[in-house]
C-alpha cells in the first residue's frame, strides 16, 4: 500500500517537474521572440516575397466566413436541417458599438480594463441585440480571450468583431513617408497575427502587449483600417507621386490619386499577409469620414471640402474573394455642409421629418452603390456642454438622457432604411481622457484631463454606459447630505464633475424671493467686489454669481472681466483673468458653439452661442432631466451642483483655476485654496432681504485626488438601442432597373464618363496669374491654360512691365499647366488642325470671361456652369489682384478702371465652384483634342460570352491619339478584368456601370468574372 503511495507522489512531482518545464520552455519563447521583434532589421521585408503562383494557389485555398458585396455583409453560419447541419451564406446587417476602453483616471493606451470586465460587457452588448464590436486598435490579449470565451459560452448571441488598426499622424503630414508606412504595415502584420492567436508583443507606450493565444479569427468580420484621415495630411501626400506602395494582386484601383495609392497598398498588404500567412481572407475596409467623402459642398470653404478619398475607386481581384466595404463615420453636425447643403435640408425622414442625416445617408449610399456602406460611428452625447447646433435638432451635446435615447433610434433607423450595411453606435462608455475643440484649451494641464469628467465637453459623454462620480443626487432628498430640512443649513461637496450646494434657509420663498450666492473662486484681492443689487461693496472679490429665480430659472453669472467667450476661428480671446474691479457686471457664460463661416457661394453662416451657465430645473435622477443643475422641494430645500468648468476650473484634480494666459498664448492656471460664497435674498425687484447666515461666508476647499471614484451606470439608450436592433435585418434587394441584360459599350463625350468639362483660363501675359492665382490652382491641384497673347501698353489693361518671363512659363509647365501660343481664342475652324487651338466651336458650349464689372456673381457662376451638363465651359480671367494693393493701383494708373481684375477671394471661390460641379477639369488643349477624337471615332466591339475585345477607332494622326478615351460599360458583369487599355487592372462593377480608359487605334481585352 505504502508502495503505491509512493509511486503516485513520484508521479506527482514528474508531472510538477514537467509543468515548471514547460512553463520555462514558454518563457525562453516568449522572450526570444520579444528579442527578435525589437531588434527587427528595419531593412528586412515585413513578409516573405512569394511568386504570384504560389499566392495564387493560396488565395485558392483560403477559408473566409464573411463576404461584402452588393448592399450588405453575408456571413457563413451552420444550421440544423432536420437533424442535418448544413452550411450557407445569410445577409446580416451589422448593428453595435464602438469599443472605447479608457476607464476614468486612465489613458486609452494605459489598457486598464480586466479580461472580467470585458466579459461583463461583452455580455451586456450580446443582450442589447448587437451582433458586431469595433475595436479601434489592437487591444490587450485579456480582450480576445474574453471575446473567445464569450462566443464559445454564448453561442445564441455571438458578437463578430471589426477589428481596427490605429495610424498615427505621419510626420510632416504625408502618409507617404517610407518609415511611416513602414511602422503602421507592421501594426496591421500584427493585428493579423493577433486575431489568429499567433503573436508575443513586446511592451510598448501606448501599445497593447503580452501573449495572443486566442483564435478570434472565425468571429472578426473585417478590417477597418487606419482612423479619420486629417484633410491636410491628404492634401500633402496628395502631392508625393513618389508612393510606390505595390497593389494589384488582391485590391486593384482605378483612377486614383496618391493618397489612395497608398490606401490601396496599405489594404493590398493586409489581404497578402493574412492570405500567405494563415490561408484565409476577411473584408477590407479603411476608415473615412465626410470631410474626405466622394461629393464636393459648395457651402464648404475650409479644408473639411479640400480632398476626397473614395473607396468606390477600388475593387478586389479574384485572388480576394471576401471583398471591400465602405466604413464612414457620420455625424449629423459636422462639417457645416452636412446641415446647410440645399440637397440635405429638403429630404424627409419615415416619420415625415426633415432630417438632414437622412438626406446625407442616401446621398453618400448613391454615391456607394453596390458596395456595403458601413456607419461605423454615429450618435450624439449626454454632455451638458454643446459645441454645435443644427437646426434639424440634432446638436453636439447638450442632451437629456432620455433625449439621446430617442435620437438613437430615430438615427439608427436611418442608417437602416437608406440601404447602409451596418449601424456601429460611439460609443459603449463616456472615456474622460477625449477632448473637444469648444474647451480643450480650458482643460489644462491637459495630462490631468482623464482625472475628471468635463460635462461641458461633449466629446466624452457619448457612451450608453455612463462612467461617472455620484457624491451627492440633485432630487430633492436631504438624506445623502446626512440632514434635516427642520433646521437651516449651508453644505458644499464635491466629486470628479460637479461643486455641489445644498441650503435650506429659513423664510425663503421662491414665489416672493430671489436667491444669490458670490461665490469667490479665487484670491480675495481679484474679482468684482460689488453686486448689482447690493450698495454696500464686499469684503472680499468674486468671479461668479449663482442667480436662482425658481423653478422657472437658475443660472451661473460670471464678473465680465472673467468671460471665457473666444472665437478659435479668428482669434479673438478674453485675457481668461480675474481682475479687481467695482463694476458689478455679472454676464451669461456665452461659448461660441457655430462660428459665421463663409461659405464657396460667398454665403455667411449664422453665429450660435451657447449659454453654459443656465441650470435646469429636476431631478437628475430622471431621464428626461439628467443634466439638472438644481432642484426645490415643496419646503424650500435648495440642492444644486455647478460643473467645473462653468466655475473656470481647469483641473479641480489639483484645485487650479484658469488665471490668465502665457506668454505662448496658452491658458496659465494657479491653484486656489477653494471658495468662499455668500447667500444674499432679495425681493422679486431684486431689493436686498437678507444675507445668510449673519453676512458671515462659507468657505470649502476640497481634497486633490489622483485616482477618481466612479460608477458605472446603464442610460436609457441602452434599452432604445436593444430595442431597435433586435428589429433590424437587411432590406429586400432593389431592382436597379437600368441595367441591361446583355454586355454594352459606348463611348463617353467626357473623359471618364463626366457630364462636362471646365476650363480655367487666363490671357493677358499678367504676373498676377504667376504670384497670386497659382498657389491656389496647387491647392486644389487644379491645371489652368495661360496664354501668351500679349497686351501692350497701349491697349486696354495694359501691364508692360508686369508680364510673366519666359522662365516663369516654363516652370508652369512644368506644374503640369498649358501655356499657349499667342493667337485668338475664338476661331471658326476650317481645318481639323484648328481643332487644337480653338475654343468650343458650337454655341452650347458657354464662354465666360470673369471681370471686375458685368461678372456673374458666385451663386450666377453656379448655376450657369450645373445647367450647361454635357458642355464645355471656359472660365477666362485675366489679373487677380486684391483691390487697394500697389499692383492694382499701379494697373488703374496704367489703363484706367476697365482691367478685368478679380480678387484672390473670388478666383478661389470661382475655381472651387468649377471643381465641385464634378465636371472634368482640364485645360484647352487637352478637352478640345478630347472631344475631337471623340467625335471622330467610333466603337468596335467584338467577341462575346465571357471575353470581349474593344477598340477606339479612328483616322486621325497619332498626335491627336495621346489622350485615352473613356468607354462606358453597361450590363450584369460583376468584375471586368482589362488588359490593353489605359488602366489595366481587375475592376468591380457596381450599379452595372464602368468607365475604363482606352488607348485609340489599340484593342483592349475585357474579361468578364462573374462569381
Amino acid at each position: 500500500m505504502k508502495a503505491k503511495y509512493l509511486i503516485i507522489l513520484l508521479l506527482l512531482i514528474l508531472l510538477g517537474y514537467l509543468v515548471v518545464k514547460m512553463l520555462q520552455l514558454e518563457d525562453r519563447i516568449r522572450r526570444s521572440r520579444i528579442v527578435e521583434i525589437v531588434k527587427e532589421d528595419p531593412n528586412k521585408p515585413l513578409m516573405e516575397d512569394l511568386s504570384v503562383e504560389q499566392l495564387t494557389r493560396l488565395a485558392g485555398s483560403s477559408v473566409y466566413h464573411f463576404v461584402a458585396d452588393g448592399d450588405y455583409f453575408s456571413a457563413y453560419t451552420t444550421v440544423l436541417d432536420e437533424g442535418v447541419a448544413v452550411g450557407r451564406w445569410e445577409e446580416v446587417f451589422l448593428k453595435g458599438v464602438n469599443m472605447g476602453v479608457a476607464l476614468p483616471g486612465k489613458w486609452p493606451g494605459e489598457f486598464s480594463a480586466t479580461r472580467e470586465q470585458y466579459l461583463e460587457w461583452f455580455i451586456m452588448i450580446g443582450e442589447m441585440n448587437a451582433n458586431t464590436i469595433r475595436t479601434y486598435t489592437i487591444l490587450p490579449p485579456e480582450f480576445y480571450h474574453a471575446l473567445a470565451y464569450y462566443n464559445l459560452h454564448y453561442a445564441n448571441r455571438k458578437l463578430w468583431l471589426m477589428q481596427g488598426v490605429w495610424a498615427e499622424e505621419p510626420p510632416g503630414d504625408d502618409y507617404g513617408n517610407p518609415g511611416y508606412t513602414r511602422t503602421f504595415l507592421r501594426e496591421i502584420r500584427d493585428a493579423v497575427d493577433v486575431i489568429h492567436g499567433n503573436l508575443v508583443r513586446a511592451p510598448k507606450p501606448g501599445h497593447a502587449h503580452g501573449v495572443y493565444s486566442a483564435d478570434v479569427s472565425k468571429y472578426t468580420i473585417g478590417w477597418a483600417l487606419g482612423r479619420e484621415w486629417e484633410p491636410e495630411a491628404v492634401a500633402t501626400t496628395n502631392r508625393n507621386d513618389s508612393i510606390d506602395l505595390p497593389y494589384g494582386l488582391f485590391i486593384d484601383l482605378l483612377d486614383g490619386n496618391p493618397m489612395e495609392w497608398w490606401l490601396a497598398g496599405v489594404m493590398e498588404f493586409t489581404a497578402r499577409y493574412e492570405t500567405q500567412t494563415y490561408q484565409a481572407q476577411r473584408p477590407i475596409s479603411f476608415i473615412n469620414w465626410l470631410t474626405l467623402d466622394p461629393m464636393y459642398h459648395n457651402r464648404e470653404l475650409g479644408v473639411d471640402d479640400l480632398e476626397t478619398v473614395d473607396i468606390e475607386k477600388f475593387s478586389n481581384t479574384t485572388l480576394f474573394k471576401p471583398g471591400l466595404f465602405a466604413s464612414y463615420h457620420v455625424y449629423p453636425y459636422y462639417p457645416d455642409y452636412i446641415f446647410l447643403e440645399e440637397k440635405y435640408t429638403q429630404t424627409k425622414n419615415h416619420r415625415g421629418e426633415y432630417d438632414n442625416f437622412y438626406a446625407y445617408l442616401l446621398d453618400l449610399k448613391r454615391h456607394q452603390a453596390g458596395m456595403p456602406l458601413v456607419i461605423a460611428e454615429y450618435g450624439v452625447p449626454t454632455s451638458r456642454g454643446n459645441s454645435h447646433y443644427t437646426p434639424f435638432g440634432y446638436h453636439h451635446g447638450g442632451y437629456s438622457e432620455q433625449e439621446q435615447a430617442e435620437i438613437a433610434v430615430l438615427m439608427t433607423e436611418n442608417i437602416h432604411r437608406s440601404g447602409c450595411a451596418g449601424a456601429l453606435w460611439f460609443a459603449w462608455i463616456d472615456e474622460w481622457f477625449k477632448q473637444n475643440w469648444l474647451v480643450m484649451e480650458l482643460e489644462e494641464p491637459l495630462e490631468r484631463r482623464k482625472n475628471w469628467l468635463n460635462v461641458e465637453n461633449p466629446e466624452q459623454m457619448y457612451g450608453v454606459i455612463a462612467l461617472e462620480p455620484r457624491a451627492r443626487l440633485i432630487d430633492g432628498n436631504p438624506d445623502d447630505w446626512g440632514k434635516e430640512t427642520d433646521k437651516p443649513f449651508l453644505e458644499a461637496t464635491a466629486d470628479a464633475a460637479y461643486f455641489y450646494l445644498a441650503a435650506n434657509i429659513p423664510d425663503v420663498d421662491f414665489s416672493r424671493h430671489n436667491l444669490y450666492i458670490a461665490i469667490d473662486t479665487h484670491d480675495k484681492n481679484r474679482g468684482s467686489f460689488k453686486l448689482p443689487f447690493r450698495d454696500q461693496p464686499l469684503r472680499r472679490g468674486v468671479e461668479f454669481l449663482v442667480e436662482v429665480t425658481g423653478p422657472e430659472y437658475a443660472n451661473v453669472l460670471v464678473d465680465h472681466h472673467y468671460s471665457v467667450m473666444a472665437n478659435h476661428f479668428t482669434g479673438e480671446r478674453p485675457g481668461y483673468q480675474s481682475v479687481k474691479n467695482h463694476d458689478g457686471m455679472f454676464i451669461d457664460q456665452l461659448m461660441l458653439s457655430n462660428p459665421a463661416r463663409v461659405d464657396v457661394l460667398g454665403d455667411t453662416s449664422e453665429e450660435v452661442t451657447h449659454n453654459r451657465g443656465l441650470l435646469e430645473f429636476g431631478k437628475c435622477t430622471d431621464p428626461a432631466t439628467s443634466n439638472a443643475g438644481y432642484y426645490i422641494s415643496d419646503n424650500g430645500f435648495l440642492e444644486l451642483r455647478i460643473s467645473w468648468n462653468a466655475l473656470n476650473l481647469s483641473d479641480p484634480s489639483s484645485r487650479y483655476v484658469i488665471d490668465g494666459l502665457n506668454p505662448d498664448g496658452s491658458v496659465a492656471v494657479s491653484e486656489t485654496r477653494g471658495f468662499h460664497l455668500s447667500f444674499f435674498v432679495t425681493d422679486k425687484a431684486q431689493r436686498p432681504v437678507s444675507n445668510f447666515p449673519d453676512g458671515r461666508t462659507l468657505r470649502f476647499r476640497w481634497d486633490k485626488w489622483e485616482e477618481p471614484t466612479y460608477t458605472a451606470r446603464v442610460k436609457v439608450a441602452y434599452d432604445s438601442l436593444a430595442k431597435v436592433f433586435s428589429q433590424l435585418e437587411p432590406l429586400p434587394a432593389r431592382e436597379i432597373h437600368d441595367i441591361p441584360a446583355d454586355h454594352l459599350f459606348s463611348l463617353c463625350n467626357f473623359y471618364r464618363g463626366r457630364e462636362g468639362a471646365v476650363t480655367i483660363a487666363f490671357d493677358g501675359r499678367c504676373y498676377s496669374q504667376y504670384s497670386n492665382a497659382m498657389a491656389m490652382l496647387e491647392m486644389y491641384q487644379l491645371p489652368a491654360t495661360i496664354s501668351q497673347v500679349y497686351y501692350g501698353p497701349e491697349a486696354t489693361g495694359g501691364t508692360h512691365y508686369l508680364q510673366l518671363s519666359d522662365n516663369e512659363y516654363r516652370a508652369l509647365r512644368n506644374e503640369g499647366h498649358e501655356v499657349r501660343p499667342p493667337g485668338p481664342w475664338i476661331l471658326n475652324p476650317s481645318t481639323p488642325d484648328e481643332h487644337l487651338v480653338a475654343t468650343p466651336w458650337r454655341e452650347r458650349h458657354p464662354f465666360i470671361r470673369i471681370r471686375n464689372h458685368q461678372q456673374p456673381s458666385l451663386h450666377q457662376l453656379d448655376t450657369l456652369l450645373r445647367k450647361h451638363h454635357g458642355t464645355w465651359a471656359i472660365m477666362l480671367f485675366r489679373h487677380v489682384y486684391e483691390p487697394g494693393t500697389r499692383e492694382h493701383r499701379n494697373l488703374l494708373h496704367l489703363a484706367g478702371t476697365d482691367i478685368d481684375n478679380v480678387s484672390p477671394y473670388h478666383f478661389e471661390k470661382a475655381i472651387r465652384i468649377a471643381r465641385n460641379t464634378g465636371f472634368w477639369v482640364a485645360p484647352f488643349h487637352q478637352v478640345a483634342n478630347y472631344l475631337f477624337v471623340y467625335e471622330n471615332s467610333t466603337l468596335n466591339v467584338s467577341g462575346g460570352g465571357q471575353r470581349y475585345y474593344v477598340t477606339v477607332n479612328n483616322n486621325l494622326e497619332a498626335n491627336y491619339n495621346r489622350q485615352p478615351v473613356t468607354v462606358e460599360y453597361r450590363g450584369p458583369a460583376h468584375t471586368i478584368r482589362v488588359t490593353g487599355g489605359a488602366s489595366d487592372g481587375t475592376f468591380r462593377v457596381r450599379g452595372g456601370r464602368l468607365f475604363i480608359d482606352l488607348w485609340p487605334n489599340q484593342e483592349a481585352t475585357l474579361e468578364i468574372i462573374n462569381p
